[in-house]
């Protein structure tokens, strides 16, 4: 579902928000899918207010594996 997906603009509104509250990093959780055009390598490189994103799949993956849920 298309509405789901996380898109850059989401990620880039995050980023600004860690930016003006000082953050050093921002969590970005869902359930969802990205979009094609976010590039996650680029995002976690990123030199200010980095942005990490766990998508369903890694989520439950971290689930199973801390046996979670």
């Amino acid at each position: 579902d298309e509405s789901q997906r996380v898109y850059l603009a989401q990620v880039d509104a995050l980023r600004g928000v860690c930016l003006r509250a000082g953050a050093t990093e921002g969590l970005l959780l869902t359930t969802g899918p990205l979009s094609p055009r976010v590039p996650r390598q680029l995002l976690a490189a990123a030199s200010l207010a980095p942005v990490r994103i766990l998508d369903g799949e890694e989520l439950l993956d971290l689930l199973i594996t801390h046996r979670l849920g």
